[in-house]
């Protein structure tokens, strides 16, 4: 999924296989059921650091040498999320 200046919401099912989420001045947020397990790949551009998120199995796995990069396991991990702002804000959500 793609935008330039719009939000991105998503509502998952599940997380089955790779997932990339791209915008350059909107917000995503997105949604998934509490069980997923997956892999987090985010670049946050100017806000940078963690995603602000609910689940409680979030380990950081590693720190990329651009400070606003960073990848980490939910649940033990599984499917690559990658998601990428640059001026918008990331939010995870749990159901």
């Amino acid at each position: 999924m793609n935008t330039y200046k719009g939000d991105i919401r998503a509502d998952f099912a599940s997380v089955t296989g790779s997932v990339k989420i791209d915008t350059y001045k909107g917000s995503i947020d997105l949604r998934m059921p509490r069980e997923s397990r997956f892999d987090l790949n985010t670049d946050l551009g100017r806000h940078g650091g963690d995603p602000d998120g609910d689940f409680a199995r979030y380990v950081r796995t590693a720190n990329s040498a651009r400070p606003r990069t960073n990848r980490s396991q939910v649940n033990g991990g599984g499917p690559e999320v990658r998601v990428r702002t640059y001026k918008g804000e990331f939010r995870l959500r749990a159901r």
